[in-house]
């Protein structure tokens, strides 16, 4: 049985816009690495292993047109990883604290996001992770 989902969010210091967006098949959604959510943004994994995003693009987060053969998403703050079915990554948006910085990674299985960094898990069960410490202004 098919199940929908609306997925709303209001946008940051405009409470008076809220967006909804349908997700006719809401049940595929909700799996493991088929829908992730960032602070402003959310990317869903389309079943032809492409990539869509909604939501604030300030910082390039939403930029996933061209992504093809993703089998993961994911999503931090303000960028957006996804894992390629050959084990590549791809990542966009705020690279502040390196979070981005995925283009040398290979043989990853699985990946998650958060504020400020991505991690990656490789076949042989090495953690990857693109964090690069900061020190916050005193």
């Amino acid at each position: 049985m098919d199940k929908s989902i609306i997925i709303s969010y209001f946008k940051l210091n405009e409470k008076e816009r809220q967006e909804h967006y349908l997700a006719t098949n809401g049940l595929a959604f909700l799996r493991k690495g088929l829908f992730a959510v960032g602070y402003t943004h959310f990317v869903t994994l389309q079943d032809d292993g492409t990539v869509a995003a909604f939501g604030n693009n300030e910082y390039g987060q939403c930029n996933v047109g061209g992504w093809r053969n993703i089998v993961k998403v994911a999503a931090g703050d303000f960028h957006t990883a996804a894992l390629k079915s050959d084990g590549t990554v791809y990542a966009t948006g705020d690279n502040t604290y390196g979070q981005c910085n995925v283009a040398e990674w290979r043989d990853i299985t699985d990946i998650f996001a958060d504020k400020g960094f991505t991690v990656g898990v490789t076949a042989d069960g090495k953690i990857m992770t693109t964090h690069e410490a900061k020190t916050a202004p005193q």
